[in-house]
Order: C-alpha cells, then sequence, then structure tokens
C-alpha cells in the first residue's frame, strides 16, 4: 500500500504539471514537431491518469483483510499484471519522447513545452530503470524449483503416514540441494553484477559467495515485501528499547551507574585521575593510543578534528599544485601502499611523531573486499609495536 500511495503522489504531481503545459501553452498544429509534442503530452496524460486508477486500486486491496487472512487480497496479482502492462506502455511513450527530443528538441519553436517533456522523459526514465533493477534483484528465479520442492515433500509426508513406511532422504536431499544451489547462484550473479566495478580475483570471488550464502539463507521461502522489512526493523527497535528499558529499571548490575543523565550521589563512584590515583595511568594510556586509532582514517578525520589541521597538513605533504614531488630528508622512508599523489594520508600520520618517539614503518592505504587499511608503528617511549587498523570510514557515528 505504502509504494502505491507514493506512485499516485508521483503521478498526480507530474499530471498536474502536464495538465498546466496543455492549457496554458499556445501549440501550433500546423507544424509537424509542434503536432508531435502534442500528442506526446496529451498520450502520457492518458497513461498517467490509468496508472493513478491503478495505484488506488492496489491501495484498496492492500487494505483487505489481516497478515495471516490474504483470500481477500487475492485479485492482486491481476491488478499486478495489469499495472505491469501499463508500465510497459509508459515506457514506449518514453521512448517515443527520446525520438522526439534527438529530432526537435533543437529547432522546434516551442520552449517550456519541450523543456518540460525533456525534464518528464529524464525523470520517469529514472524511476523505470530503479523499478527494473528492483524487480531484478527481487524476482526469485529459483521459486518454482522451491515450490517443486515443497510440494514433493508433502507427498512424501503423507504417503510415510499412509503406508507406514520411510523412504530413502537421497532423493530429497537432492532436490534441497538443488534449489538451494539455485538460490545461490542467482545471489551471486547479482552481487558479481552491482559490484562489477571491483577487482576479480579469487579473495573477492570468495566474498561474493559468501554474502550469496548469506543472503539465500535469509530469503529463501520468505514472502515479504521491502515495507514488511521497514515494520519489521521499527518493531525490532521498539522491543531493543523495552529490553533496554527493562533492564535499567531492575539496577541488579552497574549498568544504571554509567547511564548519561544519571543523578550523582554519594555511592556514585568515579575514576581516580588525580595525581597519584589509581586509574591515571590506564587513562592516559587509552588517550595516548587513541591517536593512533584517529590517524587509521587519513587526512580527512584528521582535517576535521584540527582546527589549523589544513595548515599542517600542507607543509608535510610531498607535493603542491601538481609540482614535482620534493625530497625529503635522510634516513629510512616507511612503506607506503596506494597513497593519493601528495600522501596527504601519510602526512596527517606522521603527525603522530608530535606525541612521542614513534616511527612509521609500514602504512597501506590500499581498500578492496575483506581488505582494509592499517599501518604499524614502532612506540619506542612504551617500547610496544602498534598495529592500527580502519574501521568504516563514515562521518555519522
Amino acid at each position: 500500500m505504502l509504494k502505491g500511495i507514493v506512485n499516485f503522489n508521483r503521478g498526480l504531481r507530474m499530471t498536474i504539471i502536464l495538465s498546466a503545459i496543455l492549457f496554458l501553452v499556445q501549440y501550433d498544429r500546423s507544424v509537424q514537431c509542434v503536432l508531435q509534442l502534442w500528442g506526446l503530452v496529451v498520450g502520457y496524460l492518458g497513461i498517467l491518469v490509468v496508472s493513478m486508477a491503478i495505484e488506488v486500486t492496489v491501495c484498496i486491496i492492500a487494505m483487505r483483510g489481516s497478515i495471516l487472512d490474504t483470500g481477500k487480497r487475492s485479485s492482486m496479482q491481476y491488478i499486478l499484471y495489469l499495472r505491469l502492462t501499463v508500465m510497459l506502455i509508459e515506457a514506449g511513450w518514453l521512448s517515443a519522447g527520446i525520438a522526439w527530443l534527438v529530432n526537435y528538441y533543437i529547432d522546434c519553436p516551442i520552449d517550456k513545452a519541450k523543456e518540460t517533456v525533456l525534464g518528464m522523459v529524464v525523470f520517469n526514465w529514472c524511476i523505470l530503470l530503479s523499478v527494473l533493477i528492483t524487480v531484478w534483484c527481487t524476482y526469485d528465479s529459483a521459486g518454482r524449483s522451491w515450490v517443486k520442492m515443497k510440494q514433493y515433500q508433502r507427498s512424501m509426508r503423507e504417503s510415510e503416514s499412509k503406508f507406514q513406511y520411510k523412504r530413502s532422504g537421497s532423493t530429497r536431499n537432492w532436490r534441497q540441494r538443488k534449489v538451494i544451489r539455485a538460490y545461490q547462484d542467482s545471489w551471486h550473479n547479482r552481487c558479481r553484477f552491482l559490484f562489477c566495478c571491483s577487482t576479480a580475483n579469487d579473495r573477492n570471488q570468495n566474498s561474493f559467495a559468501d554474502i550469496a550464502r548469506l543472503l539465500s539463507d535469509f530469503f529463501r521461502d520468505l514472502d515479504v515485501v521491502p515495507s514488511d522489512v521497514i515494520v519489521g526493523l521499527v518493531l525490532l527497535r521498539k522491543f531493543q528499547k523495552i529490553e533496554q528499558k527493562a533492564i535499567v529499571e531492575q539496577r541488579k548490575d552497574d549498568t544504571y551507574e554509567y547511564l548519561s543523565g544519571v543523578a550523582i550521589t554519594p555511592r556514585t563512584q568515579f575514576l581516580s585521575l588525580h595525581e597519584d590515583g589509581a586509574d591515571l595511568e590506564l587513562f592516559q594510556t587509552v588517550i595516548h593510543f587513541a591517536h593512533f586509532a584517529v590517524r587509521a582514517y587519513g587526512w580527512p578525520i584528521y582535517v576535521i578534528t584540527n582546527s589549523m589541521g589544513l595548515c599542517h597538513l600542507c607543509a608535510g605533504v610531498r607535493c603542491c599544485c601538481c609540482l614535482p614531488c620534493r625530497k625529503t630528508g635522510g634516513g629510512s622512508e616507511p612503506e607506503i601502499v596506494e597513497d593519493n599523489c601528495c600522501q596527504c594520508n601519510y602526512a596527517a600520520l606522521n603527525k603522530l611523531t608530535d606525541f612521542g618517539d614513534i616511527e612509521i614503518i609500514y602504512a597501506t592505504y590500499h581498500v578492496d573486499i575483506g581488505q582494509t587499511p592499517f599501518f604499524v608503528a614502532l612506540d619506542y617511549d612504551r617500547k610496544k609495536i602498534v598495529i592500527s587498523i580502519r574501521g568504516t570510514l563514515s562521518m555519522q557515528v
């Protein structure tokens, strides 16, 4: 129903815009290109009206019955077939619009109408392409085999209960393996298409196979639509909040004492951070190694977390304004893998030396499936070898 409402609103906006163009713009039908443009607008208005009527019907039928009572919505499949037919007609009409734009857009003497048609064609083709990609990703190519396997298993159970004997499980296992393999192959092909720009190597293929296996196990024999997934996530979040509130109200452990906004009482315990305090050294150690963790995210995070970070960063880059790279001073250089041309990431990473006697010996910024950027440093002050691995590079917490 949600999708029907969204499509109805989209069709209503397009109908209002095209109606305004149709009745407010003067069309000189004696000109061939203007006459064809007028026909395109009128024809697409008719398609939009039929589409909105179908979307209203979809919403009405979707409100019938309940989650388990699907019999009252049995006519939905025929409405969807009708909507698919109208969508194909719409795609053909938009193709005719593309042909008109190619032949007459520059020379046809009707400015506002042809600009509106151009925006209409581009916008609706984007919508149709998104629909095609969604259908391709969600189409259950192995559904027929799954239904046949379920029918076969049901007939086997009925035969076993009727004649009081058991058949060999080899045939059943063969059928089940065949269906599972079909689901995994379909998801594997989708992953390869969606990530076609990634490098084709054995590691990526193994990762795609793992993802396909996970998705096939989850979506097999699961009849849901995107709105069901959204509702499930909302209910899950609500359940988590209820569980969290129940745990906090029990006060059987120390969780309550560490929540933000809790009142301070004489029994509240604080970290002992004064001089010679028991927790001071541990707290300073956490702060010290937190700098290593932040530097793994490269120069963007360094610029964000430092008010003068950009100025400090420019002083450490290897080249400026595409000029030849400057030569650094003597000493052994660390091995840097796949940094940018100016080595901005290494320039931000090298600021770790401001916090003590620290040496960077290796850093890689190569990003791929299953391969995360990291660096290795020697902390001579604390006599530690530090390996800092970057997490997800997201600006949101």
